[in-house]
């Protein structure tokens, strides 16, 4: 299990199976789940979704239970503040 920590620098990555991290399209904020990743020059773009996969972000918060692991991490991604729960951050972020 990775240890992030606020202020670390992460790189979305795209699993083997195609799966990423995305957003509601034309979202400003709000939480990021999981799906497939379709890249933003896709000849069928999935017009309900926006793909985070192979960019950076920020983490700049962490909420964390009263065992002191993490539940949900405050991500900054190009200048928009996201949440994402712990498992799929564990998932899909690896520290740059």
């Amino acid at each position: 299990m990775p240890k992030f920590s606020p202020g670390d620098l992460l790189f979305v990555t795209v699993s083997d199976q195609g799966m990423t991290l995305v957003v509601k399209n034309k979202s400003t904020s709000g939480e990021i789940k999981e799906y497939f990743h379709q890249h933003p020059l896709s000849r069928y773009p999935e017009p309900q979704h926006k793909s985070l996969g192979y960019s950076s972000c920020l983490i700049q918060a962490i909420k964390r239970n009263k065992l002191g692991q993490a539940i949900d991490y405050g991500l900054l991604i190009n200048g928009v503040h996201y949440t994402c729960k712990a498992i799929l951050a564990e998932r899909y972020l690896f520290k740059l």
